[in-house]
């Protein structure tokens, strides 16, 4: 039995070629549904990273919560898209200043990077929804580089793509 995967304007295409080649045999088409892209993208966390800030108390769980409203705001290119400190403090049911001060911390540790627009990128070497490949590609790839600093068991990462 022989199967050929293809999309549907190429099917009788198809079908006309496997009747040539098997004149007598019976020809099934079977049809599948397109495969779901998720509706939030999955997000590719470096938990070494994370974990050694954690550690360190250089971040702790509202920094954490914080960065992680923020991924689920941010674009492809990790770019944060409109959301308020208040939006944020009410999200996690915390005050704006506690919101405020994990911006800062963020900041600090850059988690967070600022754009020279001022507006906040998610630094996509610990943290990306984009696949590794592209992330290289990336503003805030390139803004990151400017910084130049070492991440606990991330550095290498992207050397392989």
């Amino acid at each position: 039995m022989d199967f050929e995967k293809t999309n549907v304007q190429d099917v009788g295409r198809v079908v006309d070629k496997q009747i040539d080649r098997h004149p007598g045999h019976e020809v099934t088409v079977v049809t599948a549904p397109p495969r779901l892209r998720p509706k939030n993208p999955f997000a590719i966390v470096f938990f070494q990273t994370l974990s050694h800030y954690l550690m360190l108390d250089e971040i702790g769980l509202v920094e954490v919560k914080v960065l992680l409203l923020l991924l689920n705001a941010a674009d492809t290119e990790n770019i944060v898209l409109k959301l308020s400190q208040k939006d944020l403090a009410m999200s996690i049911g915390v005050n704006q200043s506690t919101v405020s001060r994990a911006f800062a911390r963020l900041l600090k540790t850059h988690f967070i990077l600022t754009s020279q627009n001022g507006s906040y990128v998610i630094n996509p070497q610990l943290i990306t929804r984009s696949s590794l490949r592209k992330v290289k590609e990336t503003a805030a790839y390139k803004l990151n580089a400017t910084i130049q600093k070492s991440y606990p068991g991330g550095n290498d990462l992207f050397d392989n793509f």
